[in-house]
């Protein structure tokens, strides 16, 4: 052997028997500008060599690990809120993050809480006084991934006129509004995608735990099923095509390999693409804005969007987070008459969504919808309403979050008598003009009378009916309907309605009844 070649193996030995560097890295989530969540521990990961010890250090705080296939993870004691700080991460070699403490916020859905601030209303002014060192925006890019992913391209970004125009629109007030009422700082997670349904923001194997839901993993299953036969089908003509162009006979068109299911089924693609790459990052809670793209199957959402509640919670383990959402806004032609909508059903599940799962609220926003855009462009009263729920149910500030919420109903003769929760003061009417709507509309909406209510009797055919505010109670009546039975206010794809509070938050739409609606299987 040349002493050339017994050096180069003695060398390989060695570094096969000994410990090989490789250098510590961080999950881009820990990017400069960072900002981590405060008063609870705090999970930082990311990439080191076997058996490399990692230690993190950030304000007094520091854990230590050793590297298990190629990963790494500690768990800071609580943080408390402020900065900047540095944090300090040392393994074979050493890193450091100029990083915030504060308080941590995701921002999720389809399209509406997507667009961005430079294509809302007050877009020129908010941009160009947007500049705020200590709100910070992460943006998570467009990801479909048929399993979960870990890696997530983005950066941090600290608010200002150069950031903030392509940020969520939603996202960004809401930070704002949480940064002058909690003077701290705040980082907020923009994790979107417009015309999402929301199957495909929940793990794959979590539909299998509600029956409702259960159908979505059957068909999967089903679709798995028919792509494995089509596979097989596929390399036996494949094999074919190939014999018949290496006997150099003209060949035929090549087959068209079908198509897996696990990259185009509508499901779980976007919660593996850019929510499970999230995870654990510690956070205090979600804001969402979704729902649009399931009216199609509208009643389903009453059972699929509390199931997506309680995955996302599963997931990163740190209990009932809070998950605070906005209701559909009007979107459509508005109709004279009375109707079966599916955006109303969508609006009910969101209702009962917050009526019966901890530690969720729901944003309504009937008086900023638009006939004729399913974009309405005002924002900043979105981001208003869903920082209110926050400081009231997540930090316990004294504020007033929701508008009047049906409680019960008692028929008298031919009037019906509706009685409310979250008075706030009482129960009063309110002028809406929506964008979009006719001057005949305008007229109408803008009439000295309660708009939107609708009245059934045994034969449960809904008409118009007229309403009054009469102290906490709001009565109505038709004179179509001389035994009623059944109350609906705000049942349309787009409501018009004016019933509010003293606070002035509108009342959410409602109905009485359980008869069967729009997208709701026969019993």
């Amino acid at each position: 052997m040349k002493v050339s070649q017994l050096i180069l193996a003695v060398a390989v030995v060695a570094v096969s028997s000994s410990h090989v560097r490789s250098d510590v890295q961080l999950h881009s989530l820990f990017s400069n500008g960072a900002v981590l969540q405060s008063g609870m521990p705090v999970a930082v990961w990311g990439t080191a060599g076997d058996g490399e010890v990692v230690k993190v250090r950030v304000q007094n705080r520091e854990q230590s690990t050793v590297a298990r296939n190629g990963k790494w993870l500690v768990r800071l004691k609580p943080l408390k809120a402020g900065g900047p700080f540095e944090m300090r991460v040392t393994g074979d070699n050493q890193l450091t993050r100029n990083v915030l403490v504060g308080e941590v916020w995701i921002a999720g859905g389809q399209s509406n809480m997507e667009l961005s601030l430079k294509y809302t209303t007050n877009a020129e002014a908010d941009s160009a006084a947007s500049a705020d060192s200590q709100l910070r925006l992460f943006a998570v890019p467009h990801i479909s991934s048929p399993w979960p992913l870990q890696k997530v391209g983005a950066t941090w970004q600290t608010a200002g006129p150069e950031t903030t125009p392509g940020f969520s629109a939603v996202g960004y007030y809401f930070g704002r509004a949480l940064r002058k009422a909690l003077n701290m700082p705040v980082g907020i997670i923009q994790s979107t995608w417009g015309g999402s349904r929301a199957e495909l923001w929940m793990p794959r194997e979590d539909f299998r735990k509600h029956p409702a839901l259960a159908h979505h993993a059957e068909e999967f299953d089903k679709a798995m099923a028919q792509y494995a036969e089509e596979l097989r089908a596929y390399h036996a003509t494949r094999r074919e095509y190939d014999k018949t162009v290496a006997s150099g006979s003209k060949p035929t068109t090549a087959p068209a390999r079908p198509k897996n299911p696990l990259v185009s089924f509508p499901m779980s693609s976007f919660y593996n693409g850019m929510i499970a790459p999230l995870i654990p990052y510690s956070m205090r809670g979600v804001i969402w804005y979704q729902g649009e793209s399931n009216a199609g199957r509208a009643y389903e959402y009453r059972a699929l969007f509390p199931a997506l509640i309680e995955s996302w919670r599963n997931a990163w383990g740190e209990g009932d987070f809070p998950f605070y959402f906005v209701q559909l806004a009007p979107f459509g032609p508005i109709s004279p008459e009375p109707e079966d909508s599916t955006w109303a059903v969508v609006r009910e599940a969101q209702l009962h969504t917050a009526n019966t799962v901890p530690n969720t609220g729901m944003a309504v926003i009937t008086d900023y919808g638009n006939p004729t855009d399913i974009h309405p462009t005002d924002k900043e009263p979105v981001g208003q309403r869903l920082a209110l729920l926050a400081l009231k149910g997540t930090y316990k500030k004294r504020v007033i979050a929701s508008g009047p919420t049906y409680r019960r109903v008692r028929f008298e003769g031919n009037r019906a008598i509706v009685s409310f929760d979250n008075l706030y003061g009482g129960l009063v009417q309110k002028t809406v003009v929506l964008p979009g709507m006719s001057e005949a509309e305008k007229a109408n909406a803008s009439g000295s009378r309660l708009t939107g209510w609708t009245i059934a009797g045994d034969d449960r055919v809904f008409h118009k009916a007229t309403a009054e505010i009469a102290g906490d109670t709001v009565v109505v009546s038709s004179q179509d309907v001389s035994r009623p039975v059944a109350v609906r206010y705000g049942w349309a794809n787009t409501p018009v309605v004016n019933l509010f509070n003293k606070a002035g938050l509108p009342a959410t739409p409602f109905r009485t009844d359980s008869f069967p609606v729009a997208t709701q299987p026969a019993r």
